[in-house]
């Protein structure tokens, strides 16, 4: 799987939610993301219809970002719920160097499935 086919990972989640309940779920699944090394956290510029959030290392960079957006209630009374990565940081290894011995990595993109997950779970309980 190339870097630009893990880039295009989304979500799309079907629920009659209220968004703020919505987007209360999505901070609920950002905290159970963490891990040793990583953790998710809503930034700043974060609104009803969603928000984006940020994969951090302890320190507080910034390895990959991504949003979730609430779309409009239907004629049915349903809403989509959709995540997508806006910009993430590589990693790989290399020999002297130079020389690539692995694949690219998208660093944070297990945190970020795992947000996935958890965000499903969630809005499904609502």
């Amino acid at each position: 799987m190339t870097v630009q086919e893990k880039i295009a990972e989304t979500t799309r989640i079907t629920t009659a939610a209220e968004p703020s309940a919505i987007v209360a779920a999505a901070e609920r699944a950002a905290q159970s993301a963490k891990s040793m090394d990583f953790r998710v956290k809503r930034l700043e510029d974060s609104h009803d219809n969603g928000g984006t959030f940020a994969v951090q290392t302890l320190f507080g960079a910034k390895q990959l970002i991504f949003g979730v957006e609430i779309g409009d209630a239907g004629s049915d009374g349903c809403r989509q719920v959709s995540t997508h990565i806006h910009d993430a940081t590589t990693s790989q290894q290399k020999l002297f160097a130079l020389i690539p011995v692995s694949p690219k990595n998208v660093v944070g993109l297990r945190n970020y499935r795992k947000f996935m997950a958890n965000l499903e779970a969630e809005v499904a309980r609502l």
